[in-house]
């Protein structure tokens, strides 16, 4: 589901070197930060990694 908002930065340091995300994807890496008004409605359908993890297993 996706989430509504506006795209407030992107993460330049990975059009340079997009190998970054993948040494370090859950501690310090990010895309993109949206800002949202709705976060609360819109994330109550998204899942964390670990639940990610345990229904593609």
């Amino acid at each position: 589901m996706p989430v509504t908002g506006t795209i407030i930065a992107v993460n330049d340091q990975l059009i340079e070197k997009p190998e970054l995300l993948n040494e370090s994807a859950f501690e310090e890496m990010w895309l993109i930060k949206i800002s949202s008004d709705s976060y609360n409605v819109d994330s109550k359908d998204l899942i964390d990694y670990n639940k990610y993890k345990e229904e593609v297993e």
